[in-house]
């Protein structure tokens, strides 16, 4: 059912969004704390604030993308089921987009809070986005997108980048349509442990609408442990 989902999804060219706790980071949306020892905050202040922060992750769908090569091993074999499956390269359109893509910013420690007013800042512009105010609400996302792109550096092998979006009440694995986030398929990469049955449907999808598509192998004749893509 889930690689039928995931292949309708290419083929219906749109992309794949995750809630936040459907990622596999237990610090996602959680790269910075309040240090109680500088601050010396009320707990009603921490207290509202950390009610801010679970609302509002909540309110958030995530599509993960990587800068990285498709020859890079322990992508495959995190997401895409030990080799089994495929990866999708893409080419962002030079034009006006109404997503952001963000770079994830890849720390040793957690971003520290030391900023009393800071808190008080935030919690003042979550009342007001609660309100038809347009300008708060920019603020605020704007803000909290910031601190959803912060991740330990222990993930920086992914070369990560996000495109963060508002949960409009959608309980299951949401999609949205590519050329609306100005994003333009390249090429599909199969797996090299993938299914025939995968890979034909694979192949039929890119020939239907006109992508290239190669298929992952060792590079055997290479002195380093790598992988490399042939035409299929």
């Amino acid at each position: 059912q889930r690689n039928k989902q995931k292949l309708d999804t290419l083929e219906k060219n749109c992309l794949w969004f995750s809630t936040y706790n459907q990622l596999n980071d237990s610090y996602e949306f959680k790269g910075f704390y309040f240090d109680i020892s500088i601050l010396g905050v009320e707990d009603d202040i921490l207290e509202k604030f950390n009610a801010l922060m679970d609302s509002y992750r909540n309110r958030k769908l995530i599509c993960s993308f990587s800068s990285s090569s498709p020859n890079n091993m322990p992508m495959w074999t995190h997401y895409a089921n030990n080799h089994k499956g495929f990866c999708i390269q893409y080419r962002v359109l030079r034009k006006p987009s109404p997503f952001n893509l963000y770079p994830v910013i890849y720390l040793d420690k957690r971003q520290r809070f030391t900023d009393y007013d800071m808190a008080k800042d935030y919690i003042a512009l979550f009342n007001q986005f609660k309100t038809p105010d347009y300008e708060a609400a920019k603020k605020i996302d704007f803000r909290y997108n910031h601190l959803a792109m912060l991740k330990h550096s222990f993930w920086q092998y992914e070369d990560e980048y996000r495109i963060v979006v508002e949960n409009q009440g959608i309980q299951s694995i949401p999609i949205c349509e590519i050329p609306f986030a100005a994003l333009s398929i390249e090429c599909i990469y199969i797996g090299m442990n993938c299914s025939q049955m995968n890979a034909d449907c694979l192949r039929h999808i890119a020939q239907t609408n006109g992508y290239e598509h190669r298929t992952m192998e060792y590079d055997d004749s290479s002195v380093d442990f790598a992988l490399r893509s042939k035409g299929s």
